[in-house]
């Protein structure tokens, strides 16, 4: 069954109300993806303000020297910092 986006934004606001214990956040990375695509709930805009705002925890990174960081360093950071995890999760 597909559902248009009037509808996916209804059920997840049904869902929310369903479920007050938890955030909205919680909410959307729990269900959403049990019956929507998330690529089509969250638009690129967010996307890349999340991206920002790992950045920014992970590397430390201030507001104004994100802006100025070079997209090569910060990809190579991000790179390292996911090769690294992998590495700790597979010593476990």
């Amino acid at each position: 069954m597909e559902y248009n986006e009037s509808e996916v934004w209804n059920e997840i606001d049904r869902l929310c109300e369903e479920a007050p214990a938890f955030s909205i956040g919680q909410n959307l990375f729990h269900i959403v993806p049990t019956f929507a695509n998330c690529d089509n709930v969250i638009d690129s805009q967010m996307w890349d303000m999340i991206q920002e705002y790992n950045l920014v925890q992970k590397f430390n990174f201030s507001m104004g020297e994100l802006d100025n960081a070079s997209a090569d360093r910060v990809e190579g950071f991000t790179i390292i910092e996911s090769e690294l995890n992998n590495c700790r999760n597979f010593k476990k």
